[in-house]
């Protein structure tokens, strides 16, 4: 998808924009939360293997996956709007904190229990008022460790993990890496 560069965004329009996005994730609200999403919105997210299309699509995920797994869960904006130079985009950066008390599905992760605070990342593109684009990046290892899934970091468990994946390698490129690493042949470039 293109949009139209050189077209700055008014920063009133943004404020406006994440004001109701946040007031409608926090209120839990799919109604409120997309209504600053064009009808036909991508959203790009780390947790979901492809793209998320479309504003009714956006509210079932949010109404039906996250919310109902992690029932307190709210937004804190921490950085920004920071405004392109050139482009109709903008970014910020949010807390989300919630507690996980229901199943997660996908992919299918009974409640913990455990409270989850994390920082998201999110790029938008903005064309007739709304957001048209939405690009929110997450370290899901950060997610999944604080909800239990993962063995914390420099762990006895997780020294353990990295020592099992070493045992056989997946395919042939992480055997070419690892022979790679011992100089016994060039990485491959192309695949």
């Amino acid at each position: 998808m293109t949009i139209e560069a050189n077209i700055p965004l008014e920063p009133a329009l943004v404020t406006e924009l994440l004001s109701k996005a946040r007031a409608g994730f926090n209120a839990h609200d799919p109604e409120a939360f997309t209504s600053v999403m064009d009808d036909n919105v991508e959203l790009h997210h780390s947790v979901f293997p492809g793209v998320v299309r479309g504003r009714e699509t956006v509210k079932k995920v949010y109404a039906d996956t996250f919310w109902p797994a992690f029932p307190d869960m709210s937004l804190e904006l921490t950085d920004g709007p920071f405004f392109h130079m050139s482009a109709p985009r903008f970014a910020v950066e949010w807390t989300v904190k919630g507690t996980h008390r229901a199943r997660l599905e996908p992919p299918g992760l009974v409640a913990t229990g455990r409270h989850i605070d994390f920082t998201a990342r999110e790029i938008n593109e903005i064309r007739d008022g709304l957001i048209q684009r939405m690009n929110i990046k997450v370290d899901m290892g950060e997610v999944l460790r604080q909800l239990g899934v993962l063995p914390p970091e420099g762990s006895r468990a997780e020294k353990a993990l990295l020592f099992m994946q070493r045992l056989k390698p997946a395919s042939r490129n992480a055997s070419a890496c690892l022979d790679s690493q011992k100089g016994k042949r060039p990485l491959p470039l192309d695949n």
